[in-house]
């Protein structure tokens, strides 16, 4: 079955799945840390959550992100791909901890739009 991340980026897909899973746990985190960290979107229930491998916690900043992006998209507001941006990239964390890395690194991407950034990340 093709995965999101396969669909749109399918040389990352088949580098994630040239590495050992741990490995590949390991570089979703790193990953969507990078993609939390680039759009601005860390704090402290975010540090939290990944330092104590909470995932739910995680959902509630990305919820709370997404409910921003939403009121932000209701007006026309110019900062709603701003929420909808953070919101992807918290998320990408909550897969992270879950341990999905191909969903984490696909939020990431979403997230971002940074796919040679992405590709450096498994030299």
């Amino acid at each position: 079955m093709l995965t999101r991340l396969e669909s749109i980026a399918p040389e990352i897909q088949i580098e994630i799945e040239r590495l050992e899973l741990p490995e590949r746990e390991r570089l979703a985190l790193r990953i969507a840390s990078w993609a939390v960290e680039r759009v601005g979107a860390e704090n402290e229930q975010l540090r939290v959550a990944v330092s104590a491998g909470i995932s739910s916690i995680a959902e509630q900043v990305a919820s709370m992100f997404d409910d921003q992006y939403f009121v932000a998209q209701q007006k026309a507001a110019s900062d709603s791909l701003l929420y909808f941006s953070r919101a992807r990239a918290v998320s990408s964390i909550v897969f992270a901890i879950e341990k999905n890395p191909v969903e984490a690194i696909y939020e990431a991407l979403i997230a971002t739009d940074d796919i040679a950034t992405i590709h450096a990340f498994f030299d």
